[in-house]
């Protein structure tokens, strides 16, 4: 499953975000990664979370950021949820590669049953019309 909470910059996706994985963390009996560029909501997170800083590791493009949500996922097989917080920056696109993006990550999603929620700092208009049912929150 893909969910999507979209919205200009500054309006409070991350917030949203560590309140969702939070919320998440009570209900799951499974392991939730929140991938961040940094460890500043460290200390907001529940400590069930595991947080990791994108800027420990040196990926440079969409195909390198692929593969290392799959060396997470294949590290720990009970991974029920993944949230990626400002996904275009993390996967290194623009809006305009997005969709591929988000094809790749729900085929992810569905081949290792895992539940991804991605923020990313990106217009309603400017979102692939076939991920428009995706999006739980609009800020």
């Amino acid at each position: 499953m893909l969910e999507l909470i979209i919205g200009a910059k500054g309006n409070g996706k991350t917030r949203k975000m560590v309140e969702r994985a939070n919320n998440e963390s009570k209900r799951t009996s499974g392991s939730i990664i929140y991938i961040d560029k940094s460890n500043k909501h460290m200390y907001e997170l529940s400590n069930v979370i595991r947080l990791v800083n994108l800027h420990e590791y040196d990926i440079q493009s969409p195909d390198a950021f692929m593969g290392f949500i799959q060396g997470l996922i294949s590290s720990n097989h009970n991974v029920t949820h993944i949230f990626l917080d400002n996904f275009m920056m993390m996967c290194n696109i623009e809006a305009d590669a997005l969709g591929a993006a988000l094809k790749e990550i729900d085929k992810i999603s569905e081949k290792y049953n895992v539940t991804f929620v991605i923020s990313t700092a990106v217009e309603e208009s400017m979102l692939p019309a076939e991920y428009a049912a995706n999006v739980v929150c609009k800020l």
